[in-house]
This record gives C-alpha cells, sequence and structure tokens, in this order.
C-alpha cells in the first residue's frame, strides 16, 4: 500500500472538514470531488484576464494536480515528471520506462462497475491547449523527459506570409477535422506536434470510483495516432486569441471515453478515498489561500464550493457554510478561521524565507517544504490569543543557532496585523 501522501493528520484541524465543488450544476464529493474541482480550475484559468488572479488560480490548480499525480505514480510504482516550460506538452508520470498521464474527469458506474457517464477529455489539459506561436521547443521521446539537452527546436511559424507554415495550414482547415488530421499526418512540424501529443494520449490513467465503493480503481485508456485518426469521436481544435497566439488540442467525446473506460483493462486498484478526509483538508487550506478576489472571480464562474465545519469555525475564506451545529450568538464574523490563518501564514513564511545557498544560523532555508507545511495556527478571538504548533524536530536545530520559533511568529505577526487593527499575543503552544 501506497503512504499516506499528506503524512500524519493534521490534529489541529479538528473541525469536520468535508468538500465537495459543483460545476454546470453536478454537484461531487469526495475524491469526485477533487477531480472535478481540479478540472474546474484549469478550465476556468484560461478564461480569465487578470494576469495576476490566472497566476493564482494556476498555482492552486498545479498544486491539486501534484497531489493526484503523486498518488497515482506511486500506485503505479513511478515517478512524477519533472514539468519543464517551453517543451510543449508533457505527461505526468513515468514508469516501466513508459510515460503516463494522469486525467482527472468525472466518470458515472453503475454498481456493476460499467461506465454509464464520462466527461470528455482534453490531451494538453483543459482549455485551448498548446500555445504554437510561443513553443520554440518540444519534447518527442521520453528521454527528452529526462534530458533538456534532448528536446528539440521547432518553428510552428516558419514560413508564415511565405511558404505555408504549420499555423497557416491548421488555421485554414480549422473547421475541417478530416483535413487537420491529414495535414497532422505529415512529416516535419507536424509529426514533431504528433509524436508531443502522443507522448500525452498513449497511457492515460483515470482514477473511477464505483457508485457505493469506497475503493476507486485506477483504468488505463490509450489513444495512439491510428484511434484519432481514423475515429470521429477524436477531435482536433484550433483556437485562434486575440493577440494572434494559436493554440492546438485535440480531445476525445464524452461517449467515447465513456466506451473507452468500458473496454480498457483495470490497470492498478487503490481505496484513494482512505485519505478523503486528508484530501478534503489540504483542499479546504488551498482553497483559503486563494484571494477574495480570486475566490470571487470563481464563484461568478460557476464554480461552487461548498465546507461542512462544526461549531467553533468562522468563514474559510469561499463557498457557503453549511453549520452542523448551532453556533453561539459570540460568533465574530468579521475573524477567520484557523485554517485560513494557518494558510496565509504558511504562505508568508514560503515567500519570506531564502530558497538558495547554504542555511546560515538563525535562519533556516526553504528547501523540500516541511517546516513550512508543520505550521499550524490557533486564533483564540475572545483572548487575544494566537497560539501556534511546529513539527518538534525543528526545535532540535536550536542547539545549532537557528531560531524555528522567531520565523514563525515573525510571520504570523505579519499576517495578523495585515488583517486585523489589534494586537494579539503570540505564543507556542505545548
Amino acid at each position: 500500500m501506497a503512504r499516506n501522501p499528506f503524512g500524519k493528520v493534521r490534529r489541529g484541524f479538528d473541525s469536520n472538514v468535508n468538500f465537495s465543488t459543483t460545476i454546470n450544476g453536478i454537484t461531487y464529493k469526495d475524491t469526485d470531488a477533487f477531480l472535478a474541482y481540479r478540472k474546474g480550475l484549469y478550465a476556468k484559468s484560461f478564461k480569465i484576464d487578470n494576469k495576476k488572479i490566472k497566476a493564482e488560480v494556476v498555482s492552486i490548480a498545479k498544486k491539486f494536480s501534484n497531489i493526484l499525480d503523486r498518488e497515482v505514480a506511486e500506485v503505479l510504482g513511478g515517478r512524477v515528471l519533472k514539468e519543464r516550460s517551453g517543451r510543449g506538452v508533457q505527461p505526468d508520470i513515468i514508469f516501466d520506462n513508459k510515460v503516463s498521464e494522469v486525467k482527472g474527469i468525472s466518470v458515472t458506474l453503475d454498481d456493476s462497475g460499467v461506465a454509464t457517464k464520462a466527461s470528455k477529455i482534453d490531451v494538453a489539459g483543459s482549455g485551448r491547449g498548446m500555445n504554437l506561436t510561443s513553443t520554440k521547443r518540444i519534447a518527442t521521446t521520453r528521454d527528452a523527459l529526462e534530458d533538456d539537452s534532448k528536446s528539440v527546436g521547432v518553428d510552428f511559424t516558419k514560413g508564415r506570409g511565405e511558404a505555408p507554415s504549420l499555423i497557416d495550414q491548421l488555421v485554414a482547415a480549422k473547421d475541417d477535422n478530416k483535413r487537420l488530421k491529414t495535414i497532422l499526418s505529415g512529416g516535419g512540424a507536424a509529426a514533431k506536434l504528433r509524436k508531443n501529443f502522443m507522448m500525452k494520449s498513449g497511457d492515460i490513467r483515470i482514477p473511477v470510483t464505483v457508485r457505493g465503493s469506497n475503493t476507486p480503481d485506477i483504468r488505463a485508456i490509450r489513444f495512439p495516432w491510428k484511434a484519432i485518426k481514423n475515429n470521429d469521436s477524436a477531435k482536433i481544435k484550433i483556437t485562434e486569441a486575440d493577440n494572434g497566439d494559436v493554440f492546438f488540442q485535440i480531445y476525445f467525446t464524452p461517449a467515447y471515453v465513456r466506451d473507452t473506460i468500458n473496454n480498457a483493462n483495470k490497470a492498478a486498484t487503490r481505496a484513494l478515498n482512505t485519505y478523503s478526509q486528508e484530501l478534503a483538508r489540504e483542499l479546504a487550506i488551498k482553497h483559503a489561500a486563494l484571494s477574495p478576489e480570486a475566490i470571487k472571480y470563481l464563484e461568478v464562474g460557476g464554480i461552487k464550493v461548498d465546507f461542512i465545519i462544526d461549531k467553533g469555525s468562522a468563514l474559510i475564506g469561499a463557498g457557503r457554510i453549511k453549520k452542523t451545529k448551532k453556533e453561539s450568538k459570540s460568533t465574530q464574523q468579521g475573524f477567520i478561521s484557523g485554517i485560513q490563518i494557518t494558510a496565509l501564514v504558511r504562505k508568508r513564511l514560503e515567500d519570506t524565507m531564502s530558497h538558495f545557498g547554504e542555511a546560515t544560523p538563525p535562519l533556516l532555508k526553504y528547501r523540500t517544504g516541511r517546516f513550512v507545511d508543520s505550521v499550524n495556527v490557533f486564533p483564540n478571538y475572545r483572548t487575544g490569543l494566537m497560539s501556534y504548533t511546529l513539527n518538534p524536530l525543528y526545535r532540535s536545530l536550536e542547539d545549532y543557532g537557528y531560531k524555528p520559533d522567531n520565523q514563525v511568529m515573525a510571520s504570523i505577526r505579519q499576517v495578523v496585523q495585515s488583517l486585523y487593527s489589534r494586537q494579539f499575543q503570540i505564543i507556542r503552544a505545548t
């Protein structure tokens, strides 16, 4: 059995946190909520004009993706591939000398495990796909993913204004799917683009939850070029942006995905829901870290998030709050929860800690993120107290001149001062 990807349960969060999300009128829960939310965030990010908010949403979506990718990679006995920008589209994981993609799509199965409904698959992530205009190097083999030097140069714009470039050809045929597939079957730049996308579609892993079961399995489906070229359910989409950029995407219709899943062999079985509560808590923390502006934008865009919380917790950033217990009249609506305070403090720590060079007392360096992730903050607004905990391992570094508590307390103080116009006492919880 693979390890819990979240480590120990964060005992500071004793509230009952359940996570669900509603996208396009459909509500998902637990593992399905995670998959739907991941897909929804990515899809929404492509439509955000505000660069700051867009970057924030993409960052959160990537964190969600990393959680799922690490878990699936470990189940399959592989490892997560490091993302390399400017290399076209790249698979998520590698195992047994094969590259594989993890797709967060929603699938409905009946009691016998037969898929009755599935969402479509976008090969190059959710949204418009790969920007052909800006891509200058591209990965075409597994080795290229291992070594930057083995990626190959490419210019899809070559010939524009003179001989038709690949972009010119694709744009001219954007409404003719059959013609697009013929163009992509050619050599040169077309062959490089085709091979790049086949790395993403050649082996796709989809966590599927059987209705009524808490043991999702991971189904492997494969779309070689032949299956794309000769299948009307496999579509090529060309999108022209207002600034002149051209995007390339391959997608498979919901019906085709459903039938393919039903024909697929089970590659692995994994009780992902074993960690559903930890998953929910992680999502709650990440979501709480979003700015109010980003949250508002997502809410308007039709992505709704519900947190079910127990008495004592205040508003967690966004979404609708369903109270499982009657809150006392003394609840102060102007204050945020310990979950959100913790998220903000962790982000402040990560932003203020040095990420480079050797650590020099008294300051710790940001390395793996484990120190930051071990910090939990527990506000008591009635008494004006902020208590915190961190992994005792880091306090042992005090013998070497390091002051981890000072770094944590400074971040808490900065966060609290930015939120409230009152003083709080900050202490280390025992």
